[in-house]
């Protein structure tokens, strides 16, 4: 890959409204530019709830059914074991531990693995930000395996990984997620009521809607009623607020479709 095409796939990582909800799905769409794959994976511990959350780049059949038994397996071995200083922390894969014949015999191949139909597998640390731990998985079926110069891009790709998700945190902070007017569209509003209510959840005032809608404050006015009406508010507090609520319901639905929740470490069998 060249470096122009690098930088392009790093601009899209970073485009606004990156959150801790979209992160997963831009973490994907970065990694899917730079090495092919059949699906990615990324997965998040949170050290202080022990509770892992694994977010997939596309649906995976069987994926939900075999997970809880990853989670019984994972800590047997170095290559799942979700720790941070396995490889000094750089990107490993399958092939640093074991054989291709080795891996097909292990416990946890024949009964995860082999289901998805994978036989290739990197993880990726991506360093982690206060109390969590976070990789992703790039899985692959087949006997090709991971050259060394997709390992010296995925060292590149880390690094931008790390910070993205640093910056995602940091937007969480926010009193509230950027507006996005086609979620209010989609919620019953029509496309110049969602870009009226977008600006007022912003903070504007009615005269600075009118200038940046180009109409006069008379209209935005009546603009509001109407949406007052539809949404069964009574003040632009209000308003605000369910405009928020709504574009975030909207993400978390929209970011969950494809997530599965286990608890780590889990229980012991017996």
């Amino acid at each position: 890959m060249s470096l122009p095409k690098f930088n392009e796939a790093c601009l899209e990582l970073y485009t606004p409204n990156l959150s801790l909800e979209t992160y997963p799905t831009r973490s994907f769409r970065f990694l899917s530019k730079l090495l092919p794959a059949e699906f990615i994976a990324f997965g998040s511990l949170q050290l202080d709830s022990q509770n892992l959350s694994i977010d997939l780049s596309e649906s995976v059949s069987n994926f939900a059914q075999v997970m809880p038994i990853f989670a019984e397996l994972m800590g047997q071995y170095d290559l799942f074991r979700w720790d941070p200083t396995v490889n000094n922390g750089k990107p490993f894969t399958t092939s640093d531990f074991f054989s291709s014949r080795q891996f097909k015999q292990l416990d946890i191949y024949e009964d995860v693995f082999k289901a998805l139909g994978v036989t290739n597998h990197c993880a990726v640390l991506i360093p982690g930000y206060h109390n969590e731990i976070n990789f992703v998985g790039i899985e692959r079926k087949g006997s090709v395996d991971y050259s060394p110069r997709e390992r010296k891009l995925l060292l590149l790709a880390q690094s931008q990984l790390a910070n993205a998700r640093a910056l995602a945190h940091e937007h969480s902070k926010a009193s509230h997620r950027a507006i996005d007017p086609r979620v209010l569209n989609q919620a019953g509003l029509t496309p110049r009521e969602a870009d009226v209510l977008k600006w007022l959840a912003e903070g504007k005032s009615n005269e600075e809607i009118a200038i940046l809608l180009s109409i006069s404050p008379h209209t935005v006015k009546s603009y509001l009623k109407v949406i007052f009406k539809k949404i069964s508010v009574e003040n632009r507090l209000s308003a605000a607020l369910w405009a928020i609520q709504t574009c975030r319901h909207q993400e978390l639905n929209i970011h969950s479709q494809n997530r599965v929740n286990l608890t780590y470490p889990p229980p012991s069998r017996g």
